[in-house]
């Protein structure tokens, strides 16, 4: 038996890979990210901004780029993830009807880890998926209505951007109503 062969006998890829790749521990966020009936686009969005990696006015600004870094909805605070999407006035009109569909919290969360601890307190697997789908189509709506405002100095009033959240959630929720744990979702939601 030559060399080659006998070293080829021991080499494992998997090995390799395992020691190239170091494994991270598990987030405490997975949950609200990954999840079946999920939709790509909204868990990649509520995937960086879980990072707190999404763009925001105040990071921009301290890269010495020339913007703001107020809010550009309310103009009042510096655009941060948590200003931004559970703090400023014209997204607590929205979440004010979200909420009222997914049982609100006793108060109102102030911070990310809050939100996220309030999703994972529901009482039921069925609420904890409306929760997750909610806020997933929530936050990806005010990312694209951020936008809208930022680059094309339009914007909708919350009421409007509500009826298009509820009208993205009963799409999802109808395409997957077929599936056991979306039975009855819709129902939740209209209540």
């Amino acid at each position: 038996m030559d060399f080659w062969s006998l070293s080829l006998e021991c080499f494992q890829v998997f090995t390799t890979y395992e020691v190239l790749r170091p494994r991270q521990g598990i987030k405490d966020w997975v949950d609200v990210v990954r999840f079946k009936g999920g939709i790509p686009k909204h868990a990649f969005t509520i995937w960086i901004v879980n990072y707190d990696r999404i763009p925001m006015r105040s990071m921009l600004a301290a890269w010495r780029l020339p913007v703001s870094p107020t809010c550009p909805f309310c103009s009042t605070y510096d655009e941060t993830r948590d200003q931004l999407l559970l703090s400023c006035d014209y997204k607590k009109d929205v979440w004010r009807e979200v909420l009222l569909r997914c049982q609100p919290p006793s108060v109102m969360f102030t911070n990310w880890s809050e939100f996220l601890s309030w999703i994972r307190s529901s009482p039921s697997r069925k609420l904890m998926l409306l929760r997750k789908l909610a806020v997933q189509t929530v936050v990806f709506q005010f990312w694209k209505q951020r936008y809208n405002l930022i680059h094309n100095q339009a914007s909708l009033p919350a009421a409007t951007v509500f009826y298009g959240i509820e009208k993205e959630l009963r799409n999802i929720i109808s395409a997957r109503k077929l599936r056991k744990h979306f039975n009855y979702l819709m129902a939740m939601w209209l209540r």
